[in-house]
């Protein structure tokens, strides 16, 4: 009952005082019940009986397990190893449709030694994250959504050769859960750095959503307002969409509208949710927006820009059309 709210240092305690109760043989019994070493016991009634020489830290230096990529040097290089695409000295995206459970598989094969849950967390300290708007796989999906990123990451090395800027999107929209009465104007937030910044309105709990038209609005806005900062000169803009959904007409309008006012042809390429997945870029760019309308719930519409390259050369050759695949995930816009 109590073990949850222990630290290691109350636990060894709290053996070391059952322990003693018990007389001769208290620690072996102990250490077998609770599943531990006869050694960490011992250790406990070391500390009950100096009381005085308490620890100023749970652990002493050095103690604990140590961490699996010590352990296990290889581990990593293997792990990355099975990222796609495979065999490609200097990729600009990385992803994986498996899951972690078939990854640690995979690397058991290789002869490691890890879990599913050890997988997740060796991804996210890498920089790879998980899709928050993902859905179940349907059948026949898998080679479908590996295909196009394939697709989106050869024409993504074809942009950045031909000097063309290229960019990543991804949007994210949280909606807080509890209802709101009708009343009060619509409240925005300028644009942030820091978009898990708290305030009055952040008060409660908020849950994910599928982004919506609002959120589409908003990454249009920091494409806009970055094109018009940077002085882009180029012929064609590759965006890629790292967020679930085509965006809808308004998306669609709304970049024509753009690709018009700035005389360039925009490629849009969708990465399809649900993988695990990083986009590399040096610069980037965040957008928090914070929605209020009366009688609504309200809408934190975070956006984040990573610039995988900016124009170079001056126009740039030819129009490269869009890789090909469903006309939802690549779609080309003319101004």
């Amino acid at each position: 009952m109590l073990e949850p709210h222990l630290d290691e240092r109350q636990r060894r305690l709290v053996l070391a005082a059952r322990a003693r109760s018990l007389g001769r043989g208290g620690i072996s019994r102990i250490a077998l019940a609770a599943g531990v070493h006869p050694s960490t016991v011992s250790k406990g009634i070391e500390e009950l009986e100096s009381p005085g020489t308490r620890p100023a830290r749970v652990r002493r230096p050095g103690g604990g397990r140590k961490r699996l990529t010590e352990t296990d040097p290889g581990l990593m290089t293997d792990l990355l190893g099975l990222m796609e695409p495979r065999h490609q000295p200097s990729p600009v995206l990385h992803w994986t449709t498996r899951s972690t459970r078939r990854l640690a598989e995979e690397l058991a094969g290789l002869g490691h030694q890890v879990s599913a849950w050890s997988v997740s967390r060796l991804l996210r300290e890498a920089g790879f994250r998980l899709s928050t708007s993902s859905r179940p796989l349907l059948a026949g999906q898998q080679l479908d959504r590996d295909a196009q990123f394939h697709r989106v990451n050869d024409h993504v090395q074809r942009c950045v050769r031909a000097g063309q800027p290229v960019i990543v999107l991804s949007l994210r929209r949280r909606q807080r859960s509890e209802a709101v009465g009708a009343g009060g104007p619509a409240v925005a937030d300028t644009p942030s750095a820091d978009p898990g910044a708290a305030g009055p309105a952040d008060e409660g709990d908020w849950t994910d959503q599928p982004v919506d038209r609002d959120t589409w609005a908003v990454a249009l806005a920091t494409v806009s307002g970055w094109w018009a900062e940077s002085s882009q000169q180029a012929r064609q803009l590759l965006i890629v969409a790292d967020s679930a959904g085509g965006g809808g007409r308004s998306w669609r309008s709304g970049l024509a509208r753009f690709a018009a006012r700035i005389g360039v042809t925009i490629t849009v390429c969708h990465l399809p949710s649900n993988t695990m997945r990083w986009n590399r870029g040096e610069d980037q760019v965040r957008s928090n927006v914070l929605l209020r309308l009366p009688g609504s719930v309200p809408a934190r519409h975070e956006v984040e820009m990573r610039v995988l390259a900016e124009s170079r050369d001056g126009a740039g050759p030819a129009l490269i059309p869009p890789p090909p695949g469903p006309a939802s995930w690549n779609y080309l816009v003319t101004p």
